[in-house]
């Protein structure tokens, strides 16, 4: 060794080194070489522990630890402000002890990596072989490239990101035990390092020790790191450092987002940057099995897909329809109460019923006009004239008239506001009418009886118009569609059945 080029190596990293101030960094007081050549260096006094032990014998939560961490992050981004990267950080370089009962780390052994070291022990993996530098278990890819040249800020990420996963896990990411040297190497390179959370499901028995260790259970320690500390941790261990955290102040405001409860930066991509890779290595393969998959699923959803659709616009557009009409009701009922409060009740049980009889949901602006309208009214109107039981009764789209069928064979119209009797409708001799209904103009009745014929009725003069035949069994219920121009009648026996307003035969 040239004790003048590591003295020259030294001063240098001194005088880097006594640029920087902060609590999280030991200070460097002199370097120089002894009478004899030996190069020496003298530096602060760190009475600690390693960061990962000294977690571990305080059983400190994850959130204590997060936060210990982060100010160790907040120490290696002041040493970048001043140029200087570390290239070996590990917990044996970050020691902490305590003041005043709280817990301060310091960083140390800044450049000492660089400028000394020469041996490679079992123990720490200390390494100097040409140009990679570095302990092994915390080296980035870059380092561990032949070139190692290219090395920047980011390099001391990804050893951060090693050693927030042993603090989180209790265990490294990857196993480089009785491995070659080039071999390490290359799985340095290469081998991605398993989500923490997967990590401690693997350690099996020794899951208990850690989640103790960390003041919880493996179920509820599994639970906290997945999601955010999964991606925080991958993100600072990504093998491309342009994916990786920028520098250690993104990684550490990364965690205070996460203790904070907020979103962090660490996006979930890194699933699908993992699922971009396995696709390029089996791209032809992937390639036939997605257009296969495509295939199939373009068939399934085209088919269904635009039936369904079409089917839900029909639904919704129907369904507003009838809003709409208990909204105009609803709106008429209120402007009529106090002028005309029978008007307004009719209007406002049409407005109820406009939804009601399709099973939709009742609006509570209807019903509080029918309320509001029953109330200002205080009239209850008596409809005498049948002989018989009456077997229905509507009123009219405009709520001034109302229509009965009766089991007395015949059906009447009334005045809605004073209960006259307009017309009586006859023509089933016989047998009784079971039900009847207006046209949505309000000028037609059309009336079901037991004789299973339907006869449609001009409701200002009693003229028979229509009379529709098809039905083997009594039609118990009858309806005009909306447009007016088609007929629904209903039978026990027979099964619904539309007809055309214009036709007297039933079409199935």
């Amino acid at each position: 060794m040239d004790t003048r080029e590591v003295i020259a190596r030294f001063n240098s990293e001194r005088q880097a080194l006594a640029l920087m101030d902060h609590p999280a960094i030991a200070r460097v007081f002199e370097a120089g070489s002894t009478p004899d050549g030996r190069p020496y260096f003298s530096m602060e006094y760190v009475p600690g522990i390693a960061i990962t032990d000294y977690c571990d014998k305080r059983k400190l939560t994850l959130r204590e630890r997060l936060e210990l961490f982060a100010h160790v992050c907040e120490g290696v981004q002041h040493a970048h402000q001043k140029a200087i990267i570390h290239r070996d950080l590990k917990p044996s370089n970050i020691l902490v002890s305590e003041v005043d009962g709280r817990a301060l780390p310091k960083i140390i052994d800044f450049g000492v990596a660089k400028a000394t070291a020469q041996r490679l022990t079992g123990d720490t993996m200390l390494t100097r072989l040409g140009t990679v530098i570095g302990t092994l278990e915390y080296m980035s890819p870059e380092q561990a490239d032949s070139a190692g040249e290219d090395i920047d800020t980011r390099a001391d990420v990804f050893s951060l990101g090693v050693i927030l996963y042993e603090i989180l896990v209790g265990s490294l990411p990857l196993d480089y035990r009785k491995l070659a040297f080039g071999e390490v190497l290359r799985r340095i390179r290469d081998e991605e390092a398993p989500r923490p959370s997967t990590k401690l499901r693997t350690l099996h028995e020794g899951s208990a020790l850690i989640a103790k260790n960390r003041r919880t259970e493996p179920e509820t320690l599994g639970r906290q790191l997945r999601g955010d500390l999964d991606s925080i941790t991958l993100k600072s261990l990504e093998k491309d450092r342009a994916r990786r955290y920028g520098s250690p102040s993104e990684l550490a405001a990364d965690l205070h987002r996460y203790l904070r409860n907020e979103p962090v930066s660490a996006a979930p991509a890194t699933v699908a940057y993992r699922s971009r890779k396995f696709v390029s290595k089996y791209r032809w393969w992937m390639a036939a099995a997605g257009a296969f998959v495509a295939m199939l699923m373009a068939g399934v959803a085209v088919s269904t897909g635009e039936a369904l659709r079409a089917n839900r616009e029909r639904d919704k557009a129907v369904a507003a329809g009838r809003e709409a009409n208990a909204q105009k009701l609803t709106a008429y009922s209120i402007g009529s109460l106090s002028e005309d409060p029978e008007r307004s009740i009719a209007l406002a049980m049409h407005a109820v019923n406009a939804t009601l009889q399709f099973h939709q949901g009742v609006q509570p602006a209807a019903v509080s006009a029918l309320h509001s309208a029953l109330i200002a009214s205080r009239v209850r109107l008596a409809l005498n004239g049948h002989q018989d039981s009456v077997s229905k009764v509507v009123f009219s789209p405009d709520g001034r008239l109302i229509a009965t069928s009766s089991w007395d064979e015949t059906a009447k119209v009334w005045n809605a506001a004073t209960g006259q009797d307009l017309l009586t409708l006859r023509g089933n001799a016989g047998r009784a009418l079971l039900s009847i209904a207006f046209s949505p103009d309000g000028k037609g009745v059309i009336t079901g009886g037991v004789d299973g014929i339907a006869k449609v009725w001009d409701a200002a003069t009693g003229r028979e118009l229509l009379a529709l035949r098809g039905h083997a069994g009594p039609i118990y219920d009858v309806a005009f569609w909306p447009d007016g121009k088609r007929i629904a009648t209903a039978s026990g026996i027979a099964p619904r059945c539309g007809m055309r307003k214009t036709a007297g035969s039933c079409s199935r």
